[in-house]
């Protein structure tokens, strides 16, 4: 709901105090959005549910707060000997996209505290939220809010607290807190909690007596969770996913995140196939100063419909070597030409025909290139006929030289590639081209020749 203009009796703009005060007034009901990181919403949307909101509205939508000015209207303005102003009557301060409206507003000059006895209403470009009273102090950045309801922009999603407390604006503490992205007073989905508790310093969140419900069915209960609130890392289980397959059945993952070290960390990811078994799925990272490595595997020790493993392996590594040389290798393979039919999960995976492996070594000076080049290929569709197949280089090396010959305009170049080529079945050879040149040019002040 957008607040409704008010007709003021008194109008003016926010200078010195109040407006620095008024300029960093908290939007405090963001701090409700780290519930969204919660991986409990995804059971909800996997059931079938109301679909979870894109919180995050584009950056053409926002407009520019930073100099904005800020203004504020009511019916009635008053100020005591400079230590406390109170603004009464259909108040409004608005910056940009922010607009505060209450009836009540009072303002302590030298201790930079804001009391709001009356409801209050803020709404931005991204978020609409009201509460019953609060209060907040600029200097110590701590404040309480009470009854808080909020909403987002464009979006069914809402939800709620009982309380909100700020505490030196290095953590917020809430109670009573429960949020949902069905319109309507009887959702399909709610997530509740007893108290959270936002460690902003640390980056984590805690939540206490966290319960999900489809209807009135409480379906999960976690008497204790943390999770992250910004972009740090942290070990914990990521959002899980629940889906279903002809063939497969009931499909189940619980991703399980690993924060190794600053440079390295893993995914550890069960999967459960009603129908099949339970594959174990595992991701590993590391960055270097000069290399970059990712690892990815999955292994289903026993397929229950085809009595045998099923797996796959991906490989990606790439390093500076020193700053003329450089490697690189890409390895991929699994364990039968169906795999990706049954584990791939879309139309780019299950339509590959083959799958490629290679390794380069690669090097450059000021006036030669050089690559080696090792690939090899794992056809998946057996439709596929041999004269079409790719064929394994083992190796391929190129070499180009473009250099000058002494100081009478005199160069030469080489391009040269060596290949041989292998296939399991039809022709297989080696194949040698060389392309030697001598070249002579002269620059002059009236043109060039070469």
């Amino acid at each position: 709901m957008k607040p409704r203009l008010f007709t003021a009796a008194v109008s003016f703009g926010v200078t010195g105090g109040w407006q620095s005060a008024v300029r960093r007034m908290p939007i405090f009901l963001l701090l409700l959005a780290p519930m969204l990181a919660v991986p409990l919403p995804a059971l909800a949307q996997a059931a079938g549910a109301c679909p979870l909101p894109a919180l995050a509205p584009q950056l053409d939508q926002i407009p520019d707060r930073s100099g904005a000015p800020t203004y504020a209207r009511a019916k009635a303005f008053s100020a005591a000997a400079e230590s406390e102003a109170e603004l009464a009557g259909d108040v409004e301060i608005s910056r940009a996209d922010q607009r505060l409206s209450t009836s009540l507003l009072q303002y302590d000059l030298n201790t930079k505290r804001v009391r709001l006895p009356a409801p209050l209403r803020y709404s931005d470009a991204q978020l609409q939220l009201q509460a019953s009273n609060g209060r907040y102090g600029f200097l110590e950045q701590s404040g309480d809010f009470y009854d808080v309801r909020y909403g987002f922009t464009g979006s069914s999603a809402q939800g709620g607290a009982d309380t909100v407390h700020l505490s030196e604006g290095r953590r917020s503490d809430l109670t009573g807190i429960w949020f949902t992205t069905c319109a309507g007073d009887q959702p399909d989905w709610m997530l509740s909690a007893r108290e959270l508790e936002l460690q902003h310093d640390e980056g984590v969140g805690v939540a206490r007596g966290a319960k999900l419900k489809l209807g009135r069915v409480p379906v999960l209960y976690l008497p204790y969770m943390t999770f992250p609130i910004d972009d740090r890392r942290k070990s914990g289980f990521l959002y899980p996913s629940l889906s279903t397959a002809n063939d497969n059945g009931l499909e189940v993952a619980v991703p399980y995140y690993w924060n190794i070290a600053p440079q390295r960390d893993a995914t550890i990811t069960p999967r459960l196939f009603s129908e099949r078994g339970l594959m174990l799925g595992l991701e590993y990272r590391q960055l270097t100063a000069r290399s970059y490595t990712t690892l990815s595997t999955d292994f289903l020790p026993d397929d229950r419909k085809l009595d045998d493993q099923r797996w796959r392996y991906q490989a990606d590594w790439r390093m500076a070597i020193n700053p003329s040389w450089f490697a690189n290798a890409q390895l991929e393979r699994v364990s039968d030409n169906n795999y990706f039919t049954d584990f791939g999960g879309n139309l780019a995976q299950t339509s590959r025909q083959y799958l490629r492996s290679q390794a380069t070594l690669s090097g450059a000076g000021r006036y030669w290139l050089f690559t080696a080049l090792l690939d090899d290929f794992q056809v998946l569709d057996d439709g596929v006929a041999l004269e079409r197949q790719p064929y394994k280089r083992l190796p391929r090396l190129a070499f180009s030289l473009d250099a000058p010959l002494g100081r009478r305009g005199f160069g030469t170049t080489v391009d040269a590639e060596a290949v041989y080529f292998e296939r399991d079945e039809g022709v297989t050879g080696a194949r040698l081209d060389l392309f030697p040149s001598l070249t002579w040019g002269s620059n002059r002040a009236w043109g060039f020749f070469k």
